[in-house]
C-alpha cells in the first residue's frame, strides 16, 4: 500500500471483525512533529476475514459522526455490502449514507445461499 499510495495504514485488531469508534479514537493522530495527522478511517463491510461480520447500522453510524468531527473522511470497502442489506433489512443507501466514499464489487455476494 505504502508503495502506492505513500501512505502507512495502521491496523486496529476487533476479533469479531466490528470495529467501534473505542478502538480505533486512540489510534487517531492530530500530527506533530514526529506523526502525520489520520488521513482516513477504512471499515470493511462485511468483515471478510472475521467469517462475514455484519456492522450494526449505529456502529458504523458512530464511527462516521466522530470521526467527521475531526475532520476524517470514512471509506467503505464495501464489497460485499449487499450481503448486510439483507441481513440488516436495510437499504444499501441506508448503511452507506454517512461514508464519503463506498467501493462494491457485483461479483461477490451475489445471492447464493
Amino acid at each position: 500500500m505504502s508503495a502506492f499510495s505513500g501512505c502507512v495504514a495502521r491496523k486496529v485488531l476487533a476479533p469479531d471483525g466490528i470495529l467501534n469508534w473505542n478502538k480505533i479514537e486512540p489510534l487517531v493522530y492530530t500530527g506533530s512533529g514526529f506523526r502525520r495527522r489520520t488521513g482516513l478511517i477504512e471499515v470493511e463491510n462485511t468483515s471478510n476475514l472475521a467469517g462475514g461480520s455484519v456492522y450494526p447500522l449505529e456502529v458504523s453510524n458512530e464511527i462516521c459522526d466522530r470521526a467527521h468531527e475531526r475532520g476524517i473522511p470514512v471509506h467503505l470497502d464495501g464489497a460485499r455490502i449487499f450481503n448486510p442489506s439483507v441481513a440488516l433489512g436495510r437499504s444499501v443507501v441506508e448503511l452507506t449514507r454517512k461514508f464519503n466514499s463506498v467501493m462494491f464489487c457485483l461479483s461477490k455476494g451475489s445471492g447464493r445461499r
